[in-house]
């Protein structure tokens, strides 16, 4: 399973809303795809990411928010 299949399984599972802000930069005829994510209307900038494709991009992005403890945090009965 993707980085980015597992973190919409857990929103799914919690009711987050999940959506994604990208961009698209073309240089030399390439294309470099940024993106991050936004869960429940809060973007999460911090956890950018490019690639050469929009799943590569949103794959990286997703691995880079697992593998930190906002999941962990935003799941804690303290977090408003």
């Amino acid at each position: 399973m993707t980085f980015t299949a597992r973190l919409q399984e857990f929103s799914d599972k919690r009711h987050i809303t999940l959506e994604w802000a990208t961009s698209v930069d073309q240089t030399g005829g390439v294309d470099t795809h940024t993106v991050y994510p936004v869960l429940s209307g809060k973007a999460y900038q911090d956890h950018q990411a490019s690639g050469s494709k929009i799943q590569e991009a949103k794959n990286k992005s997703a691995q880079l928010l697992i593998d930190s403890n906002l999941l962990c945090i935003l799941l804690s009965p303290n977090y408003n």
